[in-house]
């Protein structure tokens, strides 16, 4: 998928086709002269083959690191915890500078790994913001989904905290915290 595109065009392992499909097993026997065969299984269409890696740039701009000092880029707390995700989620990062003193992380790995390493990416390097959105009782369980899914789902998708009051509070209040542009 290219860098900043769309996850739902990436598929799912399922869909990948077998190595068996992908390299069919070659004939046991030569045919005996004269005798051709109706179809080659190398000749046959195959489905080309679907990297299950995804790579990904995210942007964190200047005004909302949290690490901001730049005289020993790649040491110090921003190197110990962009290694720390690597290692929880498994997932590569790479860090640079960009001009206007931003910084670009790319992140290749499995479509999962990715958005749970873009999910610590901003909890952990990016300064946070918060929102607080009335919706009313009744539709927060569209919000949660079964088993609490839509939740996490959405949580993923936005990089964002979405804290539902209870079902016992009164309140109708939904907190979502994270990066502005996941708000």
């Amino acid at each position: 998928a290219p860098a900043g595109g769309d996850p739902s065009s990436v598929e799912d392992d399922d869909s990948l086709p077998t190595y068996k499909d992908a390299f069919p097993p070659l004939p046991e026997k030569p045919l005996p002269e004269g005798v051709q065969e109706t179809e080659n299984a190398w000749t046959t269409k195959i489905k080309p083959l679907k990297s299950s890696i995804i790579t990904q740039v995210f942007h964190v701009p200047l005004e909302e690191r949290k690490y901001k000092d730049m005289n020993q880029f790649g040491e110090g707390d921003q190197a110990k915890v962009c290694l720390d995700i690597m290692h929880k989620t498994g997932a590569h990062l790479e860090l640079s500078m960009a001009k206007d003193q931003g910084l670009s992380i790319m992140v290749s790995g499995k479509y999962d790994a990715v958005m749970k390493a873009r999910k610590e990416i901003v909890s952990r390097l990016q300064t946070q913001a918060s929102a607080t959105v009335a919706i009313p009782k009744e539709h927060h369980r569209f919000v949660i989904g079964k088993s609490g899914e839509k939740l996490q789902e959405l949580e993923l998708k936005t990089a964002t905290k979405i804290q539902i009051p209870r079902p016992d509070d009164p309140s109708n209040q939904i907190k979502i915290s994270g990066t502005k542009e996941g708000l």
